[in-house]
């Protein structure tokens, strides 16, 4: 098992590959990895075939095994009984069976944990669990061989904005488009947004004032509330991916309305006002795949960009 995972595949294949390992070991259950970004622990993927398991973009609690794994450094093993303890937080589906939180840790430093859950605790013998964390220590090993330079202070998963990486989302969209088969009453989107202020921004700010900028879009669109949670992924400079999730149809139209929010960005002394551009995408299983699904949504958002710029020429 553990061979056929490769130490120069790349990191976000590694962590794919140990998804659907630990899901092999289930009779009914999920997988989640949740990883830091945007200022909160959130999970950020889901096995092809979980059931039960947490929205992508939910944010863990304290009061969560998840939590309790991230603090001790430690594998955690808990029986659910009443729906206690919680995976993640008091959002997710009712927690039943049991669970095995299990940190990756890289340098000592907490990058991730996985949460492994199935409804039948019987299935958790003390040989299943030693492989299953066997597997994300070798995982964490070949991290770490992988990286000619990795600071002690740096974040696996996303980058300095708080932004998720791209290589990271292609794998959840690839998951997501399987989970749509199985799961059509869960919707979600992807959504790629630029704003157009930017030329006349970058005159005006320095490097880390524009940094701030960004980390405040990143706090504004990746976020959880009672229709919907997202996170957001980093594409290019001032240009952004969003996922977004929701079980009802509503959730991207509540996620916009935050994004088109009229309430301005703090740049140093002054507020600017930013005008998004932004187009989105149903995920769904009639896309082949992961990269079908970005070329679709790159092509929709230059078109709406060069419809808004012949608009506005019009007007003038």
């Amino acid at each position: 098992m553990l061979e056929s995972i490769g130490i120069r595949e790349d990191q976000a294949i590694l962590i794919d590959h140990a998804v659907v390992q630990l899901q092999s070991f289930l009779q009914k259950g999920s997988v989640s990895l949740l990883c830091r970004t945007a200022g909160n622990w959130k999970v950020v993927l889901n096995s092809a075939y979980s059931v039960n398991a947490p929205h992508l973009g939910t944010i863990m609690h304290e009061n969560s095994l998840a939590n309790e794994a991230l603090k001790t450094g430690t594998p955690q093993f808990a029986i659910h009984f009443n729906h206690t303890p919680r995976k993640v937080s008091l959002t997710e589906p009712a927690s039943t069976g049991a669970t095995l939180a299990i940190p990756l840790l890289l340098h000592d430093r907490r990058q991730a944990v996985f949460l492994v859950n199935d409804e039948n605790p019987l299935l958790f013998k003390e040989s299943v669990k030693h492989k299953m964390t066997n597997l994300i220590r070798v995982i964490g090993l070949k991290l770490v061989a992988g990286k000619d330079e990795h600071r002690l202070d740096q974040d696996l998963f996303s980058n300095d904005i708080g932004a998720l990486e791209s290589h990271l989302m292609e794998r959840i969209l690839h998951r997501e488009i399987q989970r749509s088969t199985l799961l059509p009453d869960l919707n979600t989107w992807i959504c790629m947004f630029s704003f157009e202020e930017i030329n006349s921004i970058r005159t005006r700010y320095g490097l880390e004032v524009l940094r701030n900028l960004q980390r405040q879009i990143m706090k504004r669109t990746s976020i959880e509330t009672d229709k919907f949670s997202s996170m957001t992924f980093f594409h290019a400079d001032y240009t952004y991916f969003s996922i977004i999730q929701s079980a009802t149809d509503k959730g991207l139209e509540h996620w916009l309305k935050h994004l088109d929010s009229k309430h301005p960005y703090q740049c140093q002394d002054e507020y600017e006002k930013l005008r998004f551009n932004h187009a989105a995408i149903k995920v769904d299983h009639n896309f082949r795949d992961a990269t079908d699904l970005v070329n679709k949504i790159k092509q929709a958002l230059t078109n709406v960009i060069r419809q808004n710029r012949s608009t506005t020429t019009s007007v003038r």
